[in-house]
C-alpha cells in the first residue's frame, strides 16, 4: 500500500531495517530483526453473505406499513389556503413551501443572505405601508423601528451577524430608493389603498390569500395594482419582472372578479432603481 501520489511509503521504507520487504510477497508470519519485531499479516475476515433478517414482530410490521402510507398520503397534501407570494414560477398552481414565519433557528442553517434578504424586504414593505410620502426623512426611521418589530418576532435565535446585516440592508434599499425617481412618483399617485386584504378561489379550485402593496387610480375606471420588489435586478429588469407574473396573475383576476366594470393592470416596482414595468 503506498500512502501518497507520490507512490511512497515511508513508514514502510523504514521496516526495510526491521527485514520487513514486500518486493516477493509479504513475509510471512513470525520474528524480524532477529525476533525483536513480531509479525503477522492480519486479512479481514471475508463478509458473511446470506445473514438471516432479523425477525420483527407483527406488530411492528403494521405499524411500519402504517407510517409508510401515511408518509405517502402527506406528501400529495397541498394547503387549504396559498401565498401568492410563495407562487412556482413555472406553475401558477404550486405555491414553494415557505418558511418566512418559522423563527429563524427553525429554518436552513447558514443562509445568511437570504435571511438577511427576508428580514430587510418585510421591514421595507412595512416601512412603506406607513409612510407619509409627503414626508421623506422618516421612511429610515419607519424602516429601522420595523426592522427591530421583526427582530424581536424571531426570539432568540437572531445573531449579532445577521441583526447587522439585515440592518445595514434595510438602510441600503431605504437610501437607494429615495435618491430615485419613485417617491415623487408616490406622491403624484391617487392611491386608494396600501396593503389591500384579498382572498380568491381561482377556477381550479385553489384558494389563495394575500395583500396588494399598492392600489392606485390612473383615471376613471381605471385601476393599478403594483406590488413592491426590494431585489436588485441581475440584468434586464423586464426579465426579472416575469418571474412575479404569476403572483401578479391572481392579484388581477381577484380584482377583475371583485370589480367587474373596471379595467384592472398590474405593475411590478423595483423600490432600490424605482423602475416599474406593466402588466
Amino acid at each position: 500500500m503506498n500512502s501518497n501520489e507520490g507512490r511512497k511509503a515511508p513508514w514502510r521504507d523504514a521496516l526495510v531495517h526491521l527485514g520487513y520487504a514486500i518486493e516477493d510477497g509479504f513475509p510471512a508470519d513470525g520474528p524480524l530483526a532477529g525476533g525483536l519485531v513480531a509479525h503477522r499479516l492480519v486479512r479481514p475476515d471475508a463478509a458473511r453473505a446470506g445473514a438471516p433478517p432479523a425477525t420483527i414482530d407483527g406488530g411492528w410490521a403494521e405499524a411500519a406499513r402504517v407510517f409508510v402510507r401515511a408518509a405517502e398520503a402527506a406528501d400529495g397534501v397541498q394547503p387549504p389556503v396559498r401565498s401568492p407570494a410563495a407562487v412556482h414560477g413555472d406553475d401558477p398552481g404550486v405555491a414553494a413551501v415557505s418558511d418566512e414565519r418559522l423563527p429563524v433557528g427553525a429554518r436552513r442553517a447558514g443562509d445568511l443572505a437570504r435571511e438577511t434578504a427576508r428580514l430587510a424586504g418585510s421591514a421595507v414593505h412595512a416601512a412603506l405601508e406607513g409612510w407619509d410620502l409627503r414626508d421623506p426623512t422618516a421612511l429610515g426611521d419607519l424602516g429601522r423601528r420595523a426592522l427591530q418589530r421583526l427582530l424581536a418576532a424571531e426570539g432568540d435565535g437572531v445573531s449579532g451577524e445577521l441583526r447587522a446585516r439585515a440592518e445595514q440592508e434595510t438602510r441600503g434599499i431605504l437610501d437607494e430608493m429615495l435618491r430615485s425617481p419613485l417617491p415623487a412618483r408616490l406622491v403624484s399617485l391617487d392611491i386608494i389603498g396600501r396593503e389591500v386584504p384579498l382572498i380568491l378561489q381561482d377556477r381550479r379550485g385553489l384558494t389563495w390569500a394575500g395583500a396588494c402593496d399598492l392600489v392606485y387610480r390612473e383615471g376613471p375606471g381605471r385601476l393599478v395594482l403594483a406590488d413592491y420588489k426590494t431585489e436588485r435586478p441581475a440584468g434586464d429588469p423586464a426579465a426579472a419582472a416575469e418571474r412575479h407574473r404569476p403572483q401578479m396573475a391572481i392579484y388581477l383576476e381577484a380584482f377583475r372578479r371583485a370589480l367587474p366594470g373596471s379595467s384592472v393592470r398590474g405593475e411590478i416596482i423595483f423600490v432600490r432603481s424605482g423602475v416599474s414595468l406593466a402588466f
